[in-house]
């Protein structure tokens, strides 16, 4: 017989689930024991973690992050998170926790960006640094699979026909002989067609103003890559506004990709929205292009709460400001989507409405691939 307390030879020591059932089993079953058991449930929303653990203090709150590490339930982990983000962050900054995040990331989810945005006020500044890189390496690996393999436009120049450097323009060639018969054609009435890549240059106009910040400042590090990534052979810049504008890459310059999406990450929160103030920086950068073909790109859900009465008079100075309008607050959608409307109007662009923040950076590479 072993002693009390010892486990017999050849068995395991009952594991967590296991002592749960047996306390089921006696009656014996707390709130907690019941909470850390839904932890075990996958394939529920964060919302529904959510709300089972309202009223809850830091350290029952912690207790469940940690089960939920333990079980690899990353919507148990994003519910509790907007809880108590410090409980939360303190398993999710042990080994366990942080390779948990990484393998998702890794296989393309979303989690990483989540938690950094949530989190990074209270993760220490090693974990911060651990996770924005996480953070970076979805918004890369999407980036390239959204993107494929750039602008496809080529642009027809007229020209004299080069033997296995340009096409036949037999239109031209016809036009050309002017009723001569064709035993009379010299090599001078043949015409060509030369197909050359077009130069484009691009502005993209962001805005990160807002309750849904961090959604946002994903989105535009993610939309900048997939631009940056199209445009690698073209003139391209990238603002971002909210209360004010900053412009994150000038059209004349070359900015690492890698340092520009850090940079658009660490971007500082702002409630405000100054339209204006992104499409006159937008419009600046524009002018400075060298490429003939210029267009800019506006993301925004239309609801401006600054400068409102010289938006138009902005957009009305462009020639191809196309708007993609996201999605925003129902109380406030419809207003939004006619100024997003009126925009592209007067800057004689397009107009493209999404329902949902992930389709925002496939609209805008549907939207490249038009321009």
């Amino acid at each position: 017989m072993s002693d009390e307390g010892e486990v017999p030879l050849g068995l395991s020591p009952p594991d967590e689930s296991k002592q749960l059932e047996n306390k089921i089993m006696r009656g014996e079953v707390s709130k907690k024991d019941l909470l850390k058991m839904r932890m075990q449930l996958q394939g529920k929303a964060p919302g529904y973690y959510e709300k089972i653990a309202q009223q809850l203090d830091y350290k029952e709150i912690e207790d469940l992050a940690v089960a939920a590490v333990k079980q690899k339930n990353l919507n148990a982990l994003r519910g509790l998170a907007e809880l108590n983000r410090a409980a939360v962050a303190a398993p999710l900054q042990e080994a366990i926790g942080y390779e948990l995040v990484q393998e998702a990331a890794e296989k393309g989810s979303g989690f990483a960006p989540e938690f950094f945005f949530l989190l990074r006020s209270v993760l220490t500044p090693y974990y911060k640094r651990l996770y924005k890189n996480l953070t970076k390496l979805v918004i890369l690996k999407e980036s390239r699979k959204i993107a494929g393999r750039g602008l496809k436009g080529w642009h027809k120049l007229r020209t004299r026909y080069i033997p296995y450097r340009t096409d036949l323009d037999i239109p031209r060639t016809v036009q050309n002989l002017a009723g001569r018969p064709i035993t009379y054609m010299t090599g001078a009435d043949l015409a060509g067609i030369e197909r050359v890549q077009k130069q484009k240059a691009g502005v993209l106009i962001l805005d990160t103003s807002g309750s849904m910040y961090g959604r946002l400042i994903f989105n535009a590090a993610l939309t900048t890559a997939v631009l940056s990534y199209h445009m690698r052979d073209n003139e391209y810049a990238v603002v971002l506004f909210n209360t004010s504008s900053q412009v994150m890459k000038k059209i004349n310059e070359r900015r690492d990709n890698n340092k520009l999406i850090d940079e658009i990450l660490e971007t500082a929160a702002s409630g405000f929205t100054n339209i204006t103030a992104g499409l006159n920086d937008g419009l600046e950068q524009m002018r400075l292009a060298r490429s003939h073909y210029r267009f800019a790109i506006l993301i925004t859900d239309g609801n401006a709460n600054r400068a409102v009465g010289e938006i138009d008079e902005a957009a009305s100075r462009f020639e191809n400001l196309h708007v993609i309008a996201i999605p925003t607050e129902l109380e406030q959608a419809k207003a939004g989507l006619k100024n997003c409307e009126r925009i592209a109007r007067l800057g004689k662009g397009m107009f493209v409405r999404v329902g949902r923040f992930k389709d925002i950076p496939h609209a805008l590479q549907r939207l490249l691939l038009r321009i």
